[in-house]
């Protein structure tokens, strides 16, 4: 490039120079103008940086505060909770006191074996030794009702405790019975307080053997069996809505043995049926029904209370029984004599002549008097078959009931004449006498009072019969003979207070025999 061309350019670009520094002067202006306005603005207070301050300080102190009411409520609910657990062991302990107690008093020795259920806990008293205590496998009885029990409770601090539980029902009677119960903890009252109980099979115990009360230690004879027979058979009919449509089922089922399932509680006896055409297959009955045939040490004297009244030891007592009735005149007039001088007798009824004479049978029952069973047609006893004696005993005793409304419980053998088989046959207790009027032979009133005067006793059975029109006009003046003497007229049932008993035969209040 030549030197003009050079010097060309240079020149040029010179003349553009005043240009470029004048744009930068501008823009120098410019930022200085702008710095300038930004110096200008006005500066914040000091007295609104020191309210910023403030804020933050007390929002600061704010959140200190909360952080320590919440780390001191936290503080107080964990110790709160610490004491309450406190409280709460210690009503355990308590409890689990008061429970030992029981078991030290019940005489079993026990070890506790613990279960626990998250915050549930179950305790176990198992016996050390399980020969003391009635039950077969009685640990392992309680772990399964104890771990059924525990199931039953979700419930947050339950405490469920198995045991064998052992209390005196009398000086002869001990109950044991496997239970668990379950105890929820109440915090505002700070105790524990039952939710529910459930147990096995309850076992009584008879203080005098230490063993499990058995039918034959509550029952304790075969005449007792028999009697308690009698006693399920009339409360058969009397539940009965139709009595007399099943009286031939009751009279002739099968009787109860000491095999029989017998469920006993001190209150009440419940009998499992032998298969039978009644309609009945249980019975339960109280004790006061069968008071006479029981052992009544081995139940509650309360289910027994005036079961048996006694009569006045200080007071004289015959009985007066009439035999081979009824009929529809000598009976009638001696109802009349009896109501006068308000007097119960017995009256030993032949099933004849009941169905011949149906009304006077009831009226008989309807004046209070007893009505009792003297065979059907007047056999002696002692030379029927068992057959035989079975068919005239339930004839006479049908009868009886359809006219009366109720079985006999008592039964006088015609001519006296009996035996073991026959008494086992008829399943009553026999009724004899002590003074025969002979009344049958001599057929005079003025005879009849004479022989009963000689004879008479505190105590004494009478034999009459009111078929006979003489014998019947001799009541009159030997009630009054009798009363004069300071003589009281009882039914047998009063005179022997209702402990007659099947298989033995009363010849009069103080005197009893088996038949044999």
């Amino acid at each position: 490039m030549s030197d003009k061309n050079i010097y060309a350019r240079r020149s040029q670009r010179h003349k553009q120079e005043p240009d470029i520094c004048e744009n930068t002067n501008q823009l120098n202006e410019a930022v200085k103008s702008k710095t300038g306005n930004e110096n200008k603005q006005p500066k914040i207070p000091k007295k609104k940086s020191n309210y910023s301050k403030y804020i933050f300080a007390l929002f600061t102190a704010l959140i200190l505060v909360i952080v320590a009411t919440g780390g001191y409520i936290v503080y107080t609910l964990k110790q709160q909770e610490v004491e309450a657990q406190a409280k709460y062991e210690t009503a355990v302990k308590n409890l689990m006191a008061s429970i030992q107690e029981e078991q030290d008093q019940s005489g079993i020795s026990t070890k506790i074996d613990t279960i626990n259920d998250g915050e549930n806990k179950c305790l176990v008293y198992s016996p050390v030794y399980e020969s003391t205590v009635p039950f077969k496998n009685a640990n392992q009885l309680l772990d399964e009702l104890a771990q059924k029990q525990q199931k039953k409770h979700r419930e947050k601090e339950v405490l469920t405790v198995a045991r064998i539980k052992a209390t005196a029902i009398s000086s002869k009677i001990g109950q044991y019975r496997i239970e668990a119960d379950s105890f929820i903890w109440d915090r505002s009252k700070e105790n524990f307080k039952k939710l529910d109980s459930i147990s096995e099979k309850t076992i009584y115990v008879s203080e005098k053997t230490g063993k499990e009360i058995t039918n034959k230690d509550l029952i304790p004879d075969e005449g007792s069996l028999l009697g308690i027979q009698q006693v399920i058979q009339q409360s058969i009919l009397d539940h009965a809505k139709e009595p007399k449509k099943i009286i031939d089922a009751v009279l002739t089922m099968d009787r109860i043995s000491y095999e029989s399932k017998m469920t006993y509680t001190p209150d009440e006896l419940t009998i499992d049926l032998p298969k039978n055409t009644t309609g009945t297959t249980k019975v339960i009955l109280k004790y006061r029904d069968i008071a006479p045939f029981i052992d009544t040490d081995l139940v509650s004297q309360e289910s027994i209370k005036d079961a048996l009244p006694a009569l006045d030891e200080n007071k004289k007592y015959v009985a007066l029984t009439f035999d081979d009735g009824p009929n529809n005149s000598s009976t009638l007039d001696l109802l009349n004599i009896l109501k006068t001088n308000n007097v119960k007798a017995t009256f030993f009824m032949l099933g004849q002549m009941v169905d011949q004479n149906p009304d006077v049978a009831k009226q008989v029952h309807d004046e209070g008097h007893e009505v009792a069973c003297h065979l059907y047609s007047h056999p002696q006893l002692n030379t029927l078959s068992t057959d035989e004696l079975q068919s005239e005993m339930n004839k006479a005793n049908k009868a009886i009931f359809k006219a009366t409304g109720v079985l006999p419980r008592n039964i006088r053998p015609p001519y006296g004449a009996i035996d073991k088989k026959s008494a086992e046959t008829i399943g009553m207790p026999i009724i004899q006498w002590n003074i025969d009027s002979l009344d049958w032979k001599t057929r005079n009133p003025e005879a009849i009072n004479n022989v009963v005067k000689q004879n008479v006793f505190n105590g004494a059975i009478i034999l009459i019969h009111d078929i006979h029109h003489e014998s019947v006009k001799a009541v009159s003046g030997l009630i009054t003979m009798l009363k004069n003497e300071g003589y009281e007229f009882v039914t047998i049932d009063q005179l022997l207070s209702g402990k007659q008993k099947p298989l033995h035969q009363y010849f009069g209040m103080n005197d009893e025999r088996l038949v044999d």
